[in-house]
């Protein structure tokens, strides 16, 4: 996911050729547009690639975070901070594929 600002990228990365969606590494890195290019690499998530389902990184509007969905709920993982907490509300539901587009930020 590109921020508004497109300065930053947020994305989930999984190590070699594997057809799975469990285990997959969610990043940050900085983002040029001129060069299309990524630098400063840093995990966010699942850095030890446990074997739960991360995945669909999305920035808030504000840019000051990133919703993303691990084991059938929503987590918001603050950047200026590196905090996570969880935000899906019920157990029972299932959060996949979160966008975005009316986040509280």
């Amino acid at each position: 996911s590109l921020s508004v600002d497109e300065k930053r990228v947020c994305f989930e990365y999984q190590k070699g050729f594997k057809k799975s969606v469990a285990g997959r590494i969610l990043y940050l890195a900085d983002f040029n547009p001129s060069q299309a290019a990524m630098t400063n690499f840093k995990p966010f998530a699942n850095e030890d690639e446990k074997k739960i389902w991360f995945a669909y990184p999305r920035w808030t509007r504000d840019q000051s975070a990133v919703v993303y969905h691990a084991g059938r709920k929503l987590f918001l993982h603050t950047t200026d901070t590196g905090t996570t907490e969880q935000v899906s509300t019920n157990d029972q539901a299932d959060y996949r594929y979160p966008h975005g587009e009316a986040t509280p930020k």
